[in-house]
């Protein structure tokens, strides 16, 4: 059978059969493929002639090409699964692989961090907003814990006592409970008090660690909205309000339609926005200032601004009020 063919019929059981993952898949499909071209190069057998000792060929090739042991040890793995499925197949009737022995992988001991490499690594997050107390949070209590970086995005806000001092952790059907200490505590407190309140995209949202969205940035839309009493420029938040009075008023109900966050709308139908769009398409250097504070303005609508957008916020609200003035 031609090389091509039993590749494709190998990809085919890797993919529908096997439903091996995207690494497994590529990982073995590379093998296989380098394995082909060996044969092509250096051999004149397909994959299917290849014996014992096209196979020890091959393995020593790829170890004087300086492969290391770990690629050398898939690579064998790779054929040994390839040559099992042809055998199934009824494609061949022998194993050529049947001898080949994977090296032992050399066993390298785990490099630890120095208590002040620990100490620098905690001191990254810079809590000026609510990203750096959500990432501070999120380090202490890896280091607390040792828990991995799956479990940790998999905790939930009911997995957390900060009363007792401990979170609860599932795994693989298991539950442990895992204590913190005074550090972790204290900015896992932080986060859940102060910060994570304001991040919330739902408030049920169950999520113990949520992104930095929802309330924390907003998505810009224009739309030229009918209505002659609509301001300039509204956030969903406003708009949901309005739109819920109006279904009030006649008698609607709006309970099965959930409210969308953090979307600043511009009215394109609004005087001040034509004038806006205007100076911005004459190379006006004063309409990006402008933009940037209707943004922060209905930014401050959504959530409390971190210091620097607020320092930038006053900044642009005192040059705009020079100019009135």
């Amino acid at each position: 059978m031609d090389n091509s063919v039993c590749f494709e019929k190998f990809k085919d059981y890797l993919t529908n059969v096997k439903k091996a993952s995207s690494n497994t898949l590529s990982s073995y499909l590379r093998d296989i493929r380098q394995f082909g071209e060996y044969l092509d190069s250096h051999e004149t057998v397909g994959y299917t002639e290849a014996d014992e000792e096209v196979l020890n060929g091959y393995i020593s090739w790829l170890r004087g090409m300086g492969k290391s042991v770990a690629t050398v040890s898939r690579s064998i793995a790779s054929l040994k699964c390839f040559y099992t499925f042809l055998i199934l197949q009824r494609i061949v009737s022998e194993n050529p692989t049947g001898k080949l022995v994977p090296d032992k992988c050399e066993q390298k001991l785990p490099q630890i961090l120095t208590s002040s490499e620990v100490e620098l690594l905690l001191e990254q997050p810079e809590c000026t907003d609510f990203k750096g107390y959500r990432d501070k949070a999120m380090l202490e209590l890896l280091y607390a814990t040792g828990i991995r970086v799956s479990e940790l995005i998999s905790l939930n806000v009911t997995d957390v006592n900060l009363t007792a001092g401990a979170i609860r952790c599932i795994s693989h059907d298991k539950e442990r409970f895992i204590p913190l200490y005074p550090a972790a505590i204290r900015a896992l407190s932080e986060y859940m008090e102060f910060v994570r309140p304001q991040m919330l995209a739902r408030k049920d949202e169950t999520s113990l660690f949520v992104k930095v969205s929802g309330n924390d940035k907003l998505k810009v839309t224009f739309e030229n909205l009918k209505d002659g009493t609509l301001p300039a420029m509204l956030t969903v938040s406003e708009q949901d309000r309005r739109f819920g009075e109006m279904m009030k008023l006649y008698g609607m109900q709006n309970d099965g339609m959930p409210a969308p966050e953090g979307e600043l709308v511009l009215n394109s139908g609004s005087d001040m926005i034509k004038r806006l769009a205007a100076k911005a398409e004459s190379g006006d250097e004063s309409a990006a200032d402008s933009a940037g504070y209707i943004y922060r303005l209905a930014l401050l609508a959504q959530r409390k601004l971190s210091a620097e957008e607020l320092k930038d916020f006053l900044r642009g609200s005192f040059a705009m009020l020079d100019k009135l003035v």
